[in-house]
């Protein structure tokens, strides 16, 4: 038995929630589970069930599956030994939330619900990193999990409040020492003015504890983000997919961060655009480490997959082939969706004047500037064709002495026709304004982004296309307080390669643009990946498939000369 433990136990160690547990523990870790074998096909874990145990991977591969609100299945995660999965709901409470089945045979470590509350009662470390895995964040998406949720060291706040408590100090000595000086000028009024000094500087250290928490760094399963908020004025998120690193440098700039331990990580994609900093990061080479690990587990993802899906191609086809079915495996080209009927004279006027900022058609999403952008470019045109409405209206219903006496004079008709011509004028330069923000518009769809600017009535057009495979990193910026309340930001996409980012300007809500945009990148190279693994895959299913056909029609022919 104890030789047992102690195989379970090295094998546990491959798990990096583990890897630090000393051996005597490992042991006694392995004596609270039990392994288990589950051949291919196997549902570890169902969709909606509680949560009874908690696995750690030894061998084989296992996918996750979810099914969405219209039933429809989708794998949204692969597990490999070292893995580790179904703490979630037994953390939480909540019934399991997707489905895990073992796409070969599996050997799994199984710890029960009473071993997973020994577990996590004798090392808290580890169940404060599981809980801090399930944080939640903006923009999160359902099958993402927070390895890293942190925020700068605490040093950062002391470093930015070294002058102004230098400052502080100084201006206490002046006055006390003024004060208790006999004969020194102000005497009476240096109380007031340093309390004042004070309930300032406490107000400045009071913003930079704010502005402190309300830094973020996050690194997930999916992609590195780093969000950096000052109260009250501005907002800027940074991400980059986490499959899309190309490398991970950690630096201590100063004497003070080694003997804190604290460091910087400099986090660069192939963009030409400046890279991601965590800056003031404590435990800096841990997270290093983890940034590392699930790049490897993204790449990994895509092997994990294209084994699955290799296995189904073939069994697909040989199957096939021994029921007599021909029929190719690729899927075919979706059908285009039938031409729109088209709209009445009534519709598409009031489709054109009515400012929407946000288009959806099947497959693509497009965005206008902000209605504010569009307030401000129809605001000088609008106000003159005011006046100009509200002076007719005067002279029509108010009649002046001095009217009379223009009626009657020979310029009066050449008034009423530049009149006419002045309000004709107002009213095409607030149709070109508004044409020019309503040309304006971003796009993106299953993959691509466009840029797109053209001036009114066509006679200018500048377009930018770009692939969603190209994107390194998406990053919103929200400048000021007035943009913060009327949720308006700018939104860059560096590509690799390319000098110039593509800048979604002025759009509403950035932080639901920039999500947006993460998706489809995430849904399009997934969907290149299987393409591309299943084109491969279909010509080894067509070799092994004219394999398998000579060696039965070879059996065939040595069976009828059998006498």
């Amino acid at each position: 038995m104890r030789k047992r433990h102690e195989l379970v136990a090295a094998r546990l160690r491959t798990c990096f929630l583990f890897e630090k547990l000393p051996e005597e523990e490992l042991e006694y870790l392995a004596s609270l589970a039990e392994v288990r074998r589950h051949p291919e096909g196997t549902v570890v874990i169902r969709q909606g069930d509680p949560g009874d145990a908690f696995y750690v991977v030894l061998s084989g591969h296992l996918e996750v599956i979810r099914m969405d609100e219209r039933g429809q299945e989708r794998t949204i995660n692969y597990h490999v030994a070292g893995h580790y999965f179904g703490e979630g709901a037994l953390l939480t409470g909540k019934p399991r939330a997707a489905t895990v089945r073992a796409m070969d045979d599996v050997e799994l470590v199984v710890f029960d619900k009473s071993a997973f509350e020994q577990l996590c009662s004798r090392h808290p470390d580890i169940k404060a990193y599981l809980l801090r895995t399930r944080v939640d964040f903006p923009g999160r998406q359902p099958d993402e999990v927070a390895d890293v949720h942190t925020r700068r060291h605490p040093y950062a706040v002391i470093e930015r409040l070294f002058f102004p408590m230098l400052v502080f100090v100084l201006w206490t000595s002046i006055t006390f020492g003024l004060h208790f000086l006999p004969g020194a000028p102000l005497r009476a009024i240096l109380p007031w003015t340093w309390l004042v000094f004070s309930a300032l500087w406490l107000l400045w250290a009071v913003l930079l504890y704010i502005d402190w928490i309300n830094d973020t760094y996050i690194v997930s399963t999916k992609r590195v983000i780093h969000i950096e908020r000052v109260l009250l004025l501005r907002e800027e998120r940074r991400e980059a997919p986490i499959d899309q690193v190309l490398s991970v440098t950690m630096e201590t700039p100063t004497l003070m961060a080694r003997l804190l331990g604290f460091g910087t990580l400099i986090i660069r994609t192939a963009s030409r655009g400046d890279p991601i900093v965590f800056d003031h990061l404590a435990e800096a080479g841990r997270i290093q480490q983890v940034i590392l690990e699930l790049r490897g587990r993204a790449r990994g993802y895509r092997v994990a997959a294209e084994k699955g899906q290799r296995r189904r191609i073939l069994q697909k086809r040989i199957v096939g082939l021994q029921e007599g079915k021909t029929e190719p495996l690729m899927p075919q080209p979706p059908t285009p969706p039938p031409p729109p009927k088209p709209k009445g004279a009534l519709y598409r006027f009031f489709d054109y004047f009515v400012p929407r900022m946000v288009l959806t058609k099947p497959g693509e999403v497009t965005w206008r500037k902000h209605w504010w952008v569009l307030i401000k470019k129809v605001a000088a045109p609008l106000l003159a064709l005011f006046l100009v409405v509200v002076g007719l209206i005067v002279v029509s219903f108010f009649p002046l002495p001095l009217l009379g006496r223009i009626s009657g004079s020979p310029f009066f008709p050449y008034l009423i026709a530049l009149s006419i011509f002045l309000f004709l004028g107002l009213l095409g330069w607030l149709l070109w304004r508004y044409e020019d923000w309503r040309n304006d518009i971003y796009t993106v769809t299953t993959t691509s982004i466009i840029d797109r600017e053209s001036a009114p009535f066509g006679f200018r057009e500048q377009k930018r296309v770009g692939s969603l495979e190209d994107i390194e990193s998406v990053y919103s910026h929200v400048p000021n307080f007035l943009a913060k309340v009327i949720n308006l930001g700018d939104v860059f996409i560096d590509t690799a390669g390319s000098p110039r980012a593509y800048t979604f300007e002025s759009v509403h809500d950035p932080l639901a643009v920039q999500q947006e945009i993460f998706s489809r990148i995430h849904a399009y190279r997934e969907w290149k990946s299987q393409r591309a693994s299943q084109t491969e895959m279909e010509r080894w299913a067509d070799w092994f498939a004219e394999y398998h056909r000579l060696v039965f029609r070879k059996g065939q022919m040595e069976g009828k000369s059998r006498p």
